[in-house]
């Protein structure tokens, strides 16, 4: 390839990402039922995991805490803030909060579900764009997971 080839190449490259890192919020989060009961599963991907998807290796362990289940919901959603999170929709049961990466403005969705019965919170964590994430999603479940036992019961 000659230099004009390749530059053009870059650009279109470059061009790609960017717009990536804009991509608009996915339409259905959680399993689309007005009292949801469920996160929704992941797609076939590596780019997502979910604590309510156990058919595939996309799962993860949920929150469990003791207490009081408003006290560790309050906890919780201060964590997502603090950790980076700018909270879309926050609900007595649900919430969901926006990720954006600092390199190319790319954006995950993180979505957590209170169950009070079993003193849960399940987690889903997913890239809008790509197949692979490099392990970003996990690592964020993970971080949250680590705030949220080092506050304690």
């Amino acid at each position: 390839m000659g230099h004009a080839a390749t530059l053009f190449m870059g650009i279109m490259v470059c061009g790609i990402l960017v717009s990536c890192g804009n991509s608009p919020r996915p339409d259905a989060l959680g399993d689309g039922t007005p009292a949801m009961s469920q996160l929704s599963a992941c797609p076939d991907s590596p780019n997502c995991h979910c604590s309510e998807d156990k058919t595939s290796s996309a799962w993860i362990a949920p929150l469990i805490f003791e207490g009081e289940p408003d006290h560790a919901w309050q906890k919780v959603t201060t964590l997502v803030a603090t950790l980076g999170g700018e909270i879309i929709v926050q609900d007595d049961d649900y919430l969901h909060a926006v990720f954006t990466s600092s390199f190319l403005r790319f954006k995950d969705d993180l979505e957590l579900r209170l169950d009070s019965a079993n003193k849960t919170i399940h987690v889903r964590s997913a890239s809008r764009v790509g197949y692979s994430d490099f392990g970003v999603n996990r690592r964020r479940i993970e971080r949250l997971r680590g705030a949220f036992a080092a506050q304690g019961q």
